[in-house]
């Protein structure tokens, strides 16, 4: 990523580009926790399936963003204050990306797919995230600790992309806007 939309991205994602600083720098890899007959058919096949996020365990995640981000956007004063900058500076966007995000969000729901992987610190090498073991691949749990580098290439070959999950609530966003 070029610094001019390294910066754009820092002013409006700043959670991506912190966890991509962090995960750059090594403090952290990734890791999918799973049975061990489903670390045995990824390794084989060299893929991992990706699952719409209307299927996940927690399929309301998706829609519960959405609602935090649309109450602290529509929120005073932040998200007018929010909503005001952005007005002032290019007169007009403000309405063309509302409508631009309205008109995507049921594109969304039913086109995104996840994988679920978790942060994965050094300190955690010898035992992993004892939750997770519990959670995943019940009497055959097994954890996948992978390699960086894909994560960090700035390519849309494969047009798949990572972003971080923030979990977050209205007042977090509202503050975010702030």
């Amino acid at each position: 990523m070029d610094s001019e939309h390294k910066a754009f991205a820092a002013l409006f994602m700043p959670h991506h580009i912190s966890k991509g600083d962090a995960l750059e720098s090594g403090k952290f890899k990734f890791v999918h926790y799973t049975s061990a007959e489903s670390a045995m058919h990824i390794i084989k096949n060299r893929q991992v399936c990706m699952r719409n996020a209307q299927c996940m365990n927690d399929f309301m995640e998706l829609e519960h963003g959405h609602e935090c981000l649309i109450q602290a956007y529509k929120s005073d004063p932040e998200g007018k204050k929010f909503q005001e900058i952005i007005e002032s500076a290019h007169p007009g966007l403000l309405e063309d990306v509302t409508q631009m995000f309205d008109g995507w969000m049921p594109h969304l729901r039913n086109s995104v797919f996840i994988a679920c992987l978790s942060e994965h610190p050094r300190d955690e090498d010898d035992y992993g995230r004892l939750s997770m073991w519990r959670a995943y691949g019940g009497d055959q749990s097994v954890a996948l600790v992978l390699n960086n580098i894909p994560f960090l290439s700035d390519t849309s070959l494969l047009k798949v992309f990572s972003t971080p999950v923030i979990y977050q609530g209205v007042e977090d966003l509202r503050a975010e806007f702030g």
